[in-house]
């Protein structure tokens, strides 16, 4: 004669069960907050996505995660409330890394680790700051402004969060404009001239043309080209 399957309420399984990690945390924050039950398991149940969103991050050889800030944060907030997003970073490429250190030294090795990842956290919708590639590459911050200075002499998109939030040590993204209106560079409307690149146009560049700000960019361009240079003697 086969045997029933016993019932949960038979063993008191259901009770058992809920004694979990979960609802001590729950019962723990509606007495600690005078929340009620609903409103504390929301919370717990939003913490856990945070919890998951910035520590269980999977990685590949190579890959380090850092706390990086959003790049839509304006400048003059305080960084502990300013909203962060943790990256993937590929600290280490042995094929890629390997073949510069050969080539360029332990300088160029840095600098080639410092464009990769600035374009990674760019991607990934996060800004590095001077301080952050110090950290990440074992260096000091006036280093990583040369080394970021040097890049962009090379045409590299280097893009750090106070580069474009015009803010810190970095070269304003107004003198970046300037420069490259005087290589003559347009915004990517005219066919006659070169273009800056969209990804630069759309970083430095208001999303208007007809913005005041834009407006008073190509004013201030136009009356820079138009006085006499020994360039143009």
């Amino acid at each position: 004669m086969a045997l029933s399957n016993p019932s949960k309420e038979g063993y008191g399984l259901k009770r058992v069960e809920s004694k979990n990690a979960r609802n001590a945390i729950i019962q723990r924050l509606t007495a600690d907050f005078n929340l009620t039950p609903i409103i504390a398991e929301a919370f717990y149940e939003q913490f856990s996505h945070y919890y998951e969103e910035h520590t269980n991050i999977s990685l590949s050889s190579g890959e380090i995660a850092y706390e990086a800030i959003a790049g839509d944060e304006p400048p003059g907030k305080h960084i502990r409330l300013a909203r962060k997003i943790t990256v993937r970073l590929r600290l280490i490429d042995f094929n890629a890394d390997l073949e510069v250190l050969a080539n360029f030294g332990l300088a160029g090795l840095r600098r080639h680790r410092l464009a990769r990842v600035t374009q990674q956290a760019y991607d990934q919708g996060a800004l590095l700051s001077y301080e952050d590639l110090a950290m990440i590459l074992s260096t000091s911050p006036s280093t990583v402004k040369r080394d970021a200075r040097a890049l962009r002499q090379q045409g590299k998109f280097i893009m750090t969060r106070g580069l474009k939030q015009d803010m810190g040590p970095g070269l304003s993204h107004k003198t970046i404009i300037c420069d490259l209106y005087f290589k003559g560079y347009t915004s990517g409307r005219s066919s006659s001239k070169p273009t800056i690149p969209k990804r630069v146009s759309s970083a430095i560049l208001p999303t208007s043309s007809r913005s005041p700000l834009c407006i008073n960019r190509i004013f201030l361009c136009n009356r820079l080209a138009s006085l006499p240079t020994s360039r143009n003697a």
